[in-house]
C-alpha cells in the first residue's frame, strides 16, 4: 500500500503537472482530480491536500465511473486507463508498453527498500543522519517523475548490494592495466596527480606495485559488464589488463547510485554504469567530465575564489581528474570511466544531509525531516511552528540559493542545483551552510564566458554549456528554483502552519531585494519575477516517449510551461 501510494503520488504530479487535463472538483466531501477517460466516463483521484506548486498529496484511492455511480481500482489500473487516453496522441505504442513496465518496477523497487529498511525509518526521521546515512535514505526518488526508482538492468540482487536506498555496500574491483593503455586528463590547477594510485595505497598498504602498470579501479556491478566486451577480453588474454584478486574495504553508493563514498578516503568515486535511471542511461560522456575541470579551474581564478570568499558557508565539491581505459585507437571507453569527485564530508561535525531526503515524504507519510528540524528548532527555542518555518526558510535562501544566485547574476556561472545535486549544511536544527556537487549539470551564460572563456582553457564553446541568456535562464531556474526551492516550500506547507502562498511571497520579496543589488546580469530575477510562465522539465513525457535527456541534441525539447507562481505571489 504504501509503495502504491509513493508511486501514484510521483506519477500523478508529474503527469497533472506537464498534461494539466484534469479537472478539479469535490468527491465524496473533498477535493479531486477527475480525468475523462471517454465521452461516458471518468478517473477520480481523491486529494489529502492540494498544492498550489504541484506538489499534491493524494489519499491513495482511485475511482472510476460515471456521475452517481463509482467503482474502485488500483493505482495500476488507473495507469492503464490514463495511458489509453495518452495513447490517443502518441505514435510509437511501443514506449508506452515500455513505459508501464518501468513504472511497475520504479513501484517494486520502492516496495523492496522499503521492507528492506523499516527498522532505520525511525533513526532517520526523527535524528539528522549524517552524509553517509543520508545518501542512503532517499527511499522514494523524484518527487515529480512518473517512475522515479527505475533502474533499467538491475535486478532485486543487484538492488541489494549496489544501491543506497536498499543498504548497499561493497569492496571495489582492482586492476593492473597497462600504462600505454591508461587514458587520463586532470585539471590544469590539480596538484595531486597522484590521487589513484594513493588511493590503492591505502587499501593495500603492504602490497607492491607492478612496474609499468597503473591501479585501476572498476564499480563491481560495471566490472562484470566491462570484463564481457572483446576489446577488454583481449587485454586480459595478452596481459595487458591483470585483476588483482584482492578484497578492500567496503564504499557505500550515493544517492545517484553511480557515486561511491568511504568515509576516511580523499576522494569519491564516479563511475559509469550500465543503468537506465529515470530519464538517461548512466554512461559518463567525456564533454560532460571535461566541465569537472572546467569548474575546479574556474573556482581556482581570481574571481572564483572571490565568489566562495563572498558566502564561506558555501562549497563546491570538485572533479578535477579522471581516468579511462583506451582502445586501439587510443580513445576512451567510455564504460570504464572514473571520476576523482573530492570529498569535502570526511568530517561530519555540521550535519551534512542531501535536499532531497530532507523535502522527500516520509515513507509511512509521517512529518518529513525538514518538518522534523522545524519542530525541534520551535521546541528547543520556544518559539512557535510558524515563525521557526519562516526562519528556517529565510535561512535556506540566504545560505542555499544566494550564493548560487550570486554565481549566476554576477559571474555567470551555472550550477545545475536539483535536490540530489543540494547538500545542506545543518547546525541546531538550522540550514547553516550548502554544497553543490555534480559538476557535469554546469555552464555558462554569456557573462561568464566573457569573464573566463581566454583565462580558463578549458572553456570551450563547443562543449555545448556556454549558453545564451535565455537558455540559460530557463535551465538554471529549474534546477535551483523549480526543482530544489519548490519542494523546500511544499515540503515546509505540508506542516500546515506556513502555507505556501506564505513562502512564495517570502520568496519574491527574496528576489526582489536581490534585483535591487544592481546585479551585473539581472535576467534572470527578471524572469522569475515577471514572466507569465516558467520552463519545466517534462519528466512523465520525456519517460513516456523514451528520450535519453543525456544525449538529446536540444535540451529545451523535453521542457513544458507551467504558470509562474510569483506572479500572483505578490
Amino acid at each position: 500500500m504504501l509503495a502504491s501510494l509513493h508511486s501514484a503520488t510521483c506519477f500523478y504530479n508529474s503527469l497533472f503537472l506537464e498534461w494539466r487535463q484534469q479537472r478539479l472538483g469535490t468527491f465524496q466531501g473533498q477535493n479531486a482530480f477527475f480525468v475523462l477517460l471517454n465521452p461516458e466516463q471518468e478517473l477520480v483521484i481523491p486529494l489529502k491536500r492540494h498544492s498550489r506548486l504541484g506538489r499534491h498529496e493524494y489519499q491513495g484511492t482511485f475511482f472510476i465511473g460515471t456521475k452517481g455511480d463509482y467503482s474502485s481500482v488500483s493505482f495500476s489500473q488507473s495507469v492503464e486507463l490514463m495511458l489509453n487516453v495518452l495513447a490517443k496522441t502518441e505514435d510509437e505504442i511501443q514506449n508506452i508498453k515500455n513505459f508501464v513496465s518501468r513504472v511497475k518496477d520504479s513501484e517494486e523497487n520502492i516496495r523492496f527498500s522499503l521492507k528492506l529498511r523499516k527498522s532505520d525509518f525511525e533513526s532517520i526521521f526523527t535524528s539528522l543522519p549524517d552524509f553517509k546515512d543520508a545518501e542512503r535514505a532517499l527511499f522514494v526518488g523524484h518527487a515529480f517523475h512518473p517512475a522515479p526508482k527505475n533502474k533499467t538492468g538491475f535486478n532485486q540482487i543487484d538492488a541489494k548490494l549496489f544501491s543506497p536506498e536498499c543498504g548497499g555496500q561493497f569492496p571495489l574491483r582492482w586492476f593492473w592495466v597497462a600504462n600505454d593503455m591508461i587514458y587520463q586528463k586532470s585539471s590544469e590547477v590539480f596538484e595531486d596527480l597522484g590521487w589513484l594510485n594513493k588511493m590503492w595505497k591505502e587499501e593495500f598498504p603492504h602490497r607492491p606495485a607492478i612496474e609499468g602498470y597503473q591501479a585501476f579501479p572498476m564499480h563491481p556491478w560495471q566490472a562484470q559488464h566491462i570484463l564481457s566486451m572483446p576489446i577488454i577480453q583481449t587485454y586480459m588474454k595478452e596481459g595487458r589488463m591483470i585483476e588483482m584478486n584482492e578484497t578492500g574495504p567496503d564504499w557505500y553508493p550515493t544517492t545517484s547510485l553511480r557515486t561511491i563514498y568511504r568515509e576516511n578516503a580523499d576522494y569519491m568515486l564516479k563511475f559509469s554504469l550500465n543503468v537506465k535511471l529515470t530519464n538517461s542511461m548512466r554512461h559518463l560522456l567525456e564533454h560532460e567530465l571535461l566541465r569537472g575541470l572546467q569548474v575546479h579551474e574556474v573556482f581556482n581564478t581570481t574571481e572564483g575564489k572571490t565568489l566562495l570568499e563572498t558566502h564561506p558557508g558555501f562549497n563546491v565539491v570538485f572533479e578535477p581528474s579522471y581516468y579511462a581505459i583506451k582502445d586501439e585507437n587510443g580513445a576512451p571507453i567510455k564504460e570504464t570511466f572514473v571520476v576523482c569527485r573530492e570529498n569535502s564530508f570526511k568530517s561530519d561535525k555540521v550535519k551534512h544531509v542531501v535536499l532531497a531526503v530532507l523535502t522527500q515524504d516520509h515513507p509511512d507519510f509521517k512529518e518529513n525531516l525538514l518538518q522534523t528540524l522545524i519542530k525541534k528548532y520551535a521546541e528547543e527555542n520556544k518559539t512557535d511552528y510558524a515563525q521557526a518555518s519562516e526562519k528556517w526558510f529565510e535561512l535556506y535562501l540566504k545560505n542555499a540559493v544566494a550564493p548560487m544566485l550570486d554565481a549566476q547574476k554576477n559571474f555567470g556561472i551555472l550550477l545545475g542545483a536539483h535536490q540530489q545535486n543540494l547538500i545542506i549544511g545543518i547546525e541546531n536544527n538550522l540550514p547553516v551552510k550548502a554544497t553543490f556537487r555534480d559538476c557535469h549539470g554546469t555552464g555558462y551564460s554569456p557573462l561568464g564566458f566573457e569573464l573566463f572563456g581566454k583565462s580558463v582553457k578549458s572553456i570551450d564553446i563547443d562543449n555545448g554549456n556556454i549558453l545564451n541568456y535565455e537558455i540559460a535562464n530557463y535551465l538554471f531556474t529549474y534546477y535551483l528554483i523549480i526543482n530544489s526551492t519548490f519542494n523546500v516550500m511544499t515540503a515546509i506547507a505540508q506542516g500546515n502552519a506556513v502555507s505556501e502562498e506564505k513562502l512564495i511571497h517570502q520568496m519574491r520579496s527574496f528576489l526582489e531585494a536581490t534585483l535591487a543589488e544592481d546585479p551585473k546580469d539581472p535576467s534572470c530575477i527578471q524572469y522569475l519575477l515577471n514572466d507569465k510562465v516558467l520552463q519545466h522539465k517534462g519528466n512523465f513525457l520525456c519517460s513516456l516517449r523514451n528520450i535519453n535527456e543525456n544525449t538529446a541534441k536540444n535540451p529545451l525539447d523535453i521542457y513544458v510551461q507551467i504558470p509562474n507562481p510569483f506572479l500572483v505571489g505578490k
